[in-house]
C-alpha cells in the first residue's frame, strides 16, 4: 500500500468529511451570518465616516456610499476571514486531539500520504470553500434584499478580488512575474502555518504569527534598506526588482522543509502525543 491512491484518498475524504460536517456546517452558517449581518448593519444605517485631509464627513446614503461601505465591509471582513484561515491551518492535526478520533482515522485502510493528504486538502480546500461559500450567500442574500427598501443598484462586494493578486497596470510580464511572486508568498505563509501547526501543537498558531512578523520586520529592516522594496508603484507605473527571484527560490526552499517537516510529524504521529508539542 505504499503507492498513492485516489481511491483510498477519496474514501478517507469522505469519512473525514462526514465525520466533521457538523463543524463544517456551522463554519459556513457563522460566516453567512457574519457576513450578512455587518454588510446590512452598515448599509441600512448609512453611516460611514471618511477622513480626508484632517477633516471628517458624512457621506450621505448613495449609490457612491454604497459601492463604498461595501468595499469597506469587505476589506473588514477578508481580514478577519485570513486570521481564520491561519488558525485552521495550523490546526491542522486538530481533529487528531482527541483520543477516540485519532485512532479512528489512523486506523482506516490507507498510506500515511494518502491520510495526510486528507487533512491538507480539509484545512486548505474544503475549509476555505465553506467560508467563501457562505460569504457568498450572505452577499447575494443582500444584494437581493436591500433594493427592496432603498433605491440602490445591485452591487456585488466579491467584484475586483483578482487586484489582490493581478494589478491593473503594467506590462503582462509584470504582471505574471507580481502574480507569481503573490502566489509563491501564499503558499509560503501557508506552509509555516501547517508546519507550526504540526510541531507546536495548539501553539502553532501563536508561533508562527510571531515568527512570520519578526522575519517580516527583519526583512524590512536589512533587505529593503540595502537592496529595495520588490514590488514599488511610482507615479501609477508598476516596477519589479529583479531580486525578486532570488527571494523565491528561498521560498521555494523553505516551503518544501515545511511540507517535509510536517509530513515527518505526521509519519511519527502517536494517539497519546505530549500536550505541547508532537515532538
Amino acid at each position: 500500500m505504499e503507492k498513492f491512491s485516489f481511491k483510498r484518498f477519496f474514501r478517507v475524504l469522505n469519512w473525514y468529511l462526514r465525520t466533521n460536517s457538523k463543524q463544517l456546517l456551522m463554519w459556513f452558517a457563522g460566516a453567512a451570518t457574519s457576513v450578512f449581518l455587518l454588510q446590512m448593519i452598515v448599509t441600512l444605517t448609512g453611516v460611514v465616516v471618511k477622513t480626508s485631509g484632517g477633516n471628517t464627513n458624512t457621506m450621505g446614503f448613495t449609490p457612491e456610499y454604497y459601492k463604498h461601505a461595501l468595499l469597506v465591509v469587505r476589506s473588514i471582513l477578508l481580514v478577519g476571514m485570513s486570521i481564520a484561515t491561519l488558525f485552521v491551518l495550523s490546526g491542522v492535526f486538530r481533529q487528531l486531539y482527541k483520543k477516540q478520533k485519532a485512532i479512528s482515522f489512523l486506523m482506516l485502510p490507507a498510506t500515511n500520504k494518502e491520510k495526510y493528504w486528507v487533512l491538507l486538502v480539509y484545512v486548505t480546500v474544503v475549509w476555505t470553500l465553506c467560508i467563501f461559500l457562505g460569504y457568498v450567500v450572505a452577499d447575494v442574500l443582500r444584494m437581493v434584499i436591500v433594493p427592496m427598501f432603498k433605491d440602490l443598484p445591485y452591487v456585488s462586494s466579491l467584484t475586483s478580488l483578482h487586484l489582490f493578486f493581478i494589478p491593473s497596470n503594467g506590462s503582462i510580464a509584470l504582471k505574471i512575474e507580481v502574480f507569481i511572486y503573490s502566489l509563491t508568498t501564499i503558499v509560503w505563509v501557508h506552509s509555516c502555518y501547517i508546519a507550526a501547526g504540526s510541531v507546536f501543537r495548539k501553539n502553532g498558531f501563536v508561533i508562527a504569527s510571531a515568527g512570520l512578523l519578526l522575519i517580516g520586520a527583519l526583512f524590512e529592516d536589512v533587505w529593503i534598506k540595502n537592496f529595495g522594496a520588490l514590488i514599488s508603484v511610482q507615479d501609477n507605473t508598476l516596477s519589479v526588482n529583479h531580486m525578486v527571484w532570488v527571494v523565491e527560490l528561498v521560498l521555494l526552499a523553505w516551503i518544501i522543509y515545511n511540507y517535509r517537516l510536517s509530513y515527518r510529524m505526521f509519519k511519527n504521529y502517536q494517539v497519546i502525543n505530549n500536550k505541547r508539542t508532537n515532538l
